[in-house]
C-alpha cells in the first residue's frame, strides 16, 4: 500500500467489511450464462418514462457495476436505460459461483458472450423496439467496450456508438514486462496476485478513495490469464483501428498513472469512424476509478 493511501486509511480508520453473498439484498438479479451456467450478476437502471436509448456497460479491473449507482440513477431519470453486470471474477458474479477466482476469467469473448446475453433481456420493450444503444466503459472496461464494439457490432441492433473512458488500450506498463505476461498468461493463466495500482493515483480526490478502500465487493487482484488479455485486446485494438467505424467517444486525462492517454489520441486519430470526437483532459478526474 503507497505512503498516501496509508495515510488516508489511518486517518478514517478503514476497515473494509466481509462481504456476504448470503445476506445480500441488494436489487439486481442473475442470469445463467448459456456457455457453462456460470451465475452472472447484472443490473439495470430503468427509466420510469419512455425509454429513449440503451447503453450496454463494461466496469473495470476490481470493480463492480454498482459503483455507478450515482451515475446511472441520472440516467435513468434523463430516460436512458442502462444494462451492466459484474463480469467474471469480479463483484457478485465471483461471490455467486463457488468454484470462481477473484480476478480470473476464462477469456474476454465469454465475458462478450456474457454481456450479448444481458443484451438480449428485454426491458420495457427496448430490444424489440431497436431503441438507440451505446456501449460504454471505464478504464479496463473501456478497452472491453471498444473491442465489444468491434467485434460484436453486428449483433447489436441499431448500434449508435461507443464511449470510452480512460481506455487501457495503452498503460504504463514496460514491453518486456508485457510480453513475460503474455508468454506467463497462456501457461499459468488462473495463478493470481495484487494487480499492484497506486491507489493514491486512483483520483485527486480522498472522498473517492476512502470509498474505494472501504467498498468489500472492490478487491486488488489479477489473474495472470486477465493480464494477458488485456495487452493483447489492448495491442488488437490499435492494430485494427482503422476499421473501427462505429461513431466513437473517447475521454482521457492526460496525467492518469494507469492507462495511456496518448495512446487513446492516437486510436482516435487513426480510427476509422467518421464521427469521432477525443476530449483530453489535464487534470485528474474528480471521480471514482
Amino acid at each position: 500500500m503507497d505512503t498516501r493511501t496509508k495515510q488516508i486509511a489511518e486517518r478514517v480508520a478503514i476497515r473494509k467489511p466481509v462481504f456476504d453473498i448470503g445476506a445480500d439484498n441488494e436489487t439486481g438479479n442473475y442470469f445463467a450464462a448459456t456457455s457453462d451456467g456460470h451465475r452472472i450478476y447484472y443490473n439495470v437502471w430503468k427509466p420510469n418514462n419512455p425509454i429513449k436509448a440503451q447503453v450496454l456497460f463494461f466496469h473495470g479491473l476490481g470493480e463492480h457495476v454498482r459503483r455507478y449507482d450515482h451515475i446511472f440513477s441520472k440516467f435513468a431519470l434523463a430516460g436512458i436505460l442502462v444494462k451492466g453486470l459484474d463480469w467474471r471474477g469480479h463483484g457478485r458474479t465471483f461471490f455467486r459461483n463457488a468454484n470462481a477466482i477473484q480476478g480470473y476469467h476464462e477469456s474476454f469473448s465469454q465475458v462478450f458472450a456474457d454481456m450479448l446475453q444481458l443484451y438480449s433481456i428485454d426491458i420495457n420493450g427496448s430490444t424489440k423496439n431497436a431503441v438507440p444503444v451505446f456501449v460504454a466503459g471505464h478504464s479496463l472496461g473501456g478497452l472491453l467496450a471498444l473491442a465489444f464494439t468491434q467485434l460484436y457490432k453486428n449483433k447489436i441492433q441499431n448500434l449508435r456508438g461507443c464511449i470510452s473512458q480512460a481506455p487501457a488500450i495503452g498503460t504504463h506498463v514496460h514491453w518486456i514486462l508485457r510480453f513475460l505476461v503474455k508468454i506467463i498468461g497462456s501457461l499459468l493463466g488462473k495463478f493470481v496476485q495484487r494487480n499492484a495500482l497506486q491507489i493514491d493515483k486512483l483520483c485527486s480526490s480522498e472522498n473517492a478513495i476512502r470509498s474505494y478502500l472501504r467498498d468489500p465487493l472492490v478487491h486488488e487482484l489479477i489473474s495472470f490469464r486477465l493480464a494477458k488479455d488485456m495487452f493483447v485486446y489492448g495491442d488488437l485494438m490499435q492494430s485494427t483501428a482503422r476499421q473501427f467505424t462505429t461513431p466513437l467517444i473517447v475521454y482521457h486525462s492526460k496525467n492518469d498513472k494507469f492507462t495511456c492517454a496518448a495512446t487513446s489520441k492516437k486510436f482516435v486519430a487513426e480510427a476509422g469512424s467518421r464521427d469521432k470526437i477525443y476530449k483530453e483532459f489535464g487534470t485528474p478526474f474528480e471521480h471514482e476509478r
